[in-house]
């Protein structure tokens, strides 16, 4: 049915406004009428009828006051419903304005960890319709920038580690883990550093990342940037973990990169670890990786696995370590010494034996792979021939595992 002019404008004056926020409004007002709609106030029966709970039982209340963490700043138990919580900060801050609004730390713990579960978007969506209840964005931001400390890209945190060890009262032993992810490739601009974030930064002769490059000085130094740097493509992550049980990881340096580096760099970056790391009194015990082909050379090398690994190591490559913070050696006896090939040394190397399973059967089953083990080889037509020549009982092969390419932990084993 042809409608004309008139009878659109009647409709649109009846509707009101047709952009998206006003029809998301009007659908939310409608959600609101209907009976079947959930309030917060419904689950507050609930919530008294567990606080009830808590007074007949003694045991309930000690065991929630352990597993709860007690906020004596906000003069409210922490036991009270994070809800009644919000609904008594929203009455309190109804009549105020804006600047003059107070929130408790319990919800501003609450809102710090809802903005950096949710993001800033949906944080902000919800405090927009709670603004008497919830701090703004801004302030929130503001208390995460006040309370963490700022990385910057390439460079290591040898002093926040040493400070992290001091707060968690841990032991001076750490293990250090690296690995890459995949990111979003794109360049941001840090107003704290002039610089342009995002680039694969160059790696000086020391193995380590030149922290003072991509400086946004001029626009025809970001349009060379563009023109000639590389985009980072994985975010590589070194990790220290104190020795000590529930004590958490520490962001040793985080840096973008194209993933191309070579065994070199992993050796001189591991030995001014270890180094940095003796200054300040922090054992270095171990380093591990996943698999990656770069780091187990290094490994092999550093450990001197082979008498070509013992003639490809440089004096300026080896790991070493000051005599006043080297860790007690285990002793072996002579005569288990033929059982040892490796010498004991202060710094242990560790792989992930499933992602070393995992490579070790891509190329086992590689058909143009053939892999040498002492005077015999080994390769996908042998495990085929275990099939043919034998019952499933006995091999235990299946063959979803001899074509998966990615296998998991429970099947690797």
């Amino acid at each position: 049915m042809n409608l004309g002019g008139g009878a659109v404008n009647c409709v649109r004056d009846s509707l009101g406004d047709w952009s998206r926020t006003a029809r998301l409004k009007r659908k939310l007002d409608k959600a609101v009428a209907l009976s079947s709609q959930m309030k917060l106030t419904d689950y507050f029966v609930i919530l008294n009828n567990i606080e009830m709970l808590e007074k007949k039982n003694k045991k309930l209340i000690t065991m929630i006051h352990y597993l709860s963490h007690n906020d004596s700043e906000s003069g409210q138990s922490s036991l009270t419903p994070i809800l009644k919580q919000i609904l008594a900060n929203s009455q309190s801050n109804a009549e105020k304005l804006p600047k003059q609004r107070w929130h408790p730390t319990v919800l501003k713990k609450f809102s710090t960890a809802l903005l950096i579960y949710s993001g800033p978007l949906a944080y902000e969506f919800i405090q927009q319709n709670m603004p008497e209840a919830l701090p703004s964005l801004r302030t929130v931001q503001n208390i995460i920038h006040s309370e963490y400390n700022t990385m910057h890209e390439g460079v290591f945190q040898f002093d926040g580690l040493l400070q992290h060890i001091k707060v968690h009262k841990s032991s001076t032993c750490v293990s250090i883990g690296e690995d890459a992810t995949r990111i979003i490739s794109r360049v941001e601009y840090d107003p704290q550093t002039n610089r342009c974030v995002g680039f694969v930064l160059p790696i000086g002769e020391n193995g380590l990342p030149v922290f003072n490059s991509f400086l946004a000085v001029s626009f025809s130094a970001i349009e060379t940037m563009f023109k000639s740097a590389t985009i980072a493509k994985y975010a590589y992550v070194y990790m220290a973990q104190p020795l000590t049980i529930n004590v958490p990881p520490f962001c040793l340096c985080c840096m973008g990169t194209d993933n191309k580096f070579t065994y070199e760099e992993v050796l001189k970056r591991w030995k001014y670890i270890v180094t940095e790391c003796a200054v300040r009194g922090i054992n270095v015990v171990s380093f591990g990786g996943d698999g990656d082909s770069r780091l187990m050379k290094a490994m092999r090398i550093a450990t001197t696995l082979s008498e070509s690994d013992t003639r490809e190591v440089l004096e300026d490559d080896t790991i070493n370590i000051p005599s006043s913070h080297l860790l007690k050696c285990p002793i072996i006896p002579k005569e288990w010494k033929s059982w040892f090939h490796l010498k004991p040394t202060t710094v242990a190397f560790v792989q992930d034996t499933v992602h070393i399973a995992v490579k070790l059967k891509s190329r086992l089953l590689k058909p143009s792979v053939v892999l040498t083990l002492g005077q015999y080889v080994a390769g996908g037509h042998h495990l085929r021939m275990l099939q043919l020549l034998f019952g499933k009982d006995q091999h235990g092969l299946r063959e979803r595992e001899m074509l998966a390419t990615k296998i998991s932990k429970t099947l690797m084993l």
